[in-house]
């Protein structure tokens, strides 16, 4: 314990050491509910980072227990726009408030959309920039661990992001992206012939339209295509959540 110094990792240690799933110090009984003030502050100081193009936020239908809700394009397109700036880097609430883009959002439009976003997983809380520091090379190990296996299985679907505190999903098909490019690999065409020589190695084949593609040619093809997509799509992502 006492070799432990973040705090989050000193209290998650001692639930294990002492067999402790229900925290009594954080789950109560009755609830102790902030001021508005208090709620709008902390609230404000938020921080938001992406994890889905903004372009898939326009017009997907979220399910809800009683039925969907449709992310209008007025709403969430200005919102995905302005996300995106700054090589899609996290925003505070009071940030995207304050953008031009935004303007006209109410209030509570901004709360309601955030929190819808955030359960979706299309946006994920962002730490504060000491503790990302604190987190980057601890995560990065451990990515460079995950693509290594990658290159052997197809089961690990998660890789570490320094900037959420949490695991993101990335295919295996992208995290072989991944280790070709982290190995001088520069080109999207690059990245797929190695992705190729793995999934070959490993007897796996794509499949387009619910048809599974046999010849080489066939699976170099759809992985170029999907390195492209991946190059402009995905990757700026990756980026901003510190696992690429």
């Amino acid at each position: 314990m006492d070799e432990a110094k973040p705090a989050l990792l000193r209290e998650t240690l001692r639930d294990y050491l002492v067999n402790q799933r229900f925290r009594r110090d954080i789950f109560v009984k009755g609830v102790r509910r902030l001021s508005p003030e208090a709620r709008e502050e902390r609230f404000g100081r938020s921080r938001f980072v992406l994890r889905a193009p903004p372009e898939k936020l326009l017009g997907a239908k979220i399910p809800l227990p009683f039925g969907e809700a449709e992310l209008k394009p007025e709403t969430y397109g200005a919102l995905g726009a302005a996300l995106a700036e700054q090589d899609f880097a996290p925003k505070t609430l009071d940030f995207l408030r304050q953008h031009p883009g935004c303007k006209q959002l109410r209030p509570g439009q901004f709360v309601h959309a955030l929190r819808l976003l955030v359960s979706t997983g299309h946006l994920h809380l962002a730490q504060s920039e000491a503790s990302i520091a604190a987190a980057t090379p601890r995560c990065q190990a451990l990515n460079a661990l995950l693509l290594e296996r990658a290159l052997h299985s197809d089961e690990g679907s998660v890789l570490a992001s320094p900037v959420t505190g949490s695991g993101v999903s990335v295919s295996h098909e992208q995290q072989l992206f991944l280790h070709a490019r982290a190995h001088a690999r520069s080109t999207p065409e690059a990245w797929a012939a190695h992705a190729w020589s793995r999934l070959s190695a490993l007897g796996l084949r794509l499949t387009r339209e619910g048809k599974v593609l046999e010849s080489a040619s066939e699976n170099l093809a759809q992985l170029s295509q999907n390195a492209r997509v991946f190059a402009t799509q995905e990757l700026p992502l990756l980026r901003a959540l510190g696992v690429a």
